[in-house]
């Protein structure tokens, strides 16, 4: 039975529209391609992960070593139920946001921690609201519920003895203006250059 790390992520062109009018178009998909980039190395960095996931469309990006798998089209949450149904010889699932630059190995490894120890386990946003990162290990399941106010739907969903889990490179995405701005300069031209290193060479 396998360790996996689930990651979704739409199509390029469609990411973070609450950044057009920060950034322009091809920054913006560099940006969105160097937090995912940095997420799934950071995955590899972690001790435990057996397969890393990258769940989106058909023409989305595609990163060496790591599996892809084409979404339905159908909705995140309905994606993921999907993925998830298709892979059924998991025996522990993460899924976390491809908008986390600060995710260290250390964040995923207590996350794993967590759900092995609670059957699930919810990473919430630095808002509070929102849902950043979910693990759980069948036959705990819990339902996907993502979108404004997901926490405590998450949290409903799994009932009782699940852990929250509150750790900075967890919380903190960028989704929005306020997200951008608590990026540091560097750091987003990092992630801007990484993004770009890797489009170009994918061609």
């Amino acid at each position: 039975m396998t360790v996996r790390a689930l990651v979704p992520i739409k199509a390029l062109d469609q990411a973070k529209s609450r950044l057009a009018g920060e950034l322009p178009p091809r920054q913006r998909r560099w940006l969105v391609l160097g937090m995912l980039i940095h997420v799934l190395d950071t995955l590899k960095r972690a001790d435990g992960i057996d397969e890393i996931v990258l769940l989106g469309p058909a023409d989305g990006p595609r990163v060496a070593g790591i599996r892809a798998m084409t979404d339905g089209g159908e909705g995140l949450n309905e994606d993921l139920a999907q993925a998830v149904a298709r892979l059924d010889d998991t025996r522990l699932w993460l899924v976390l946001a491809a908008d986390l630059p600060d995710l260290a190995p250390a964040d995923i490894e207590a996350l794993l921690a967590a759900t092995a120890a609670h059957g699930i386990a919810i990473a919430p946003d630095h808002r509070g609201d929102g849902t950043n990162a979910l693990g759980f290990r069948p036959p705990a399941s819990i339902g996907f519920a993502f979108g404004a106010g997901s926490r405590a739907r998450h949290v409903a969903l799994a009932g009782p003895g699940h852990a929250i889990i509150e750790r900075p490179g967890l919380a903190f995405d960028v989704d929005d203006r306020a997200g951008l701005c608590r990026l540091p300069a560097a750091r987003r031209t990092a992630l801007i250059r990484a993004g770009a290193a890797h489009a170009k060479a994918s061609g």
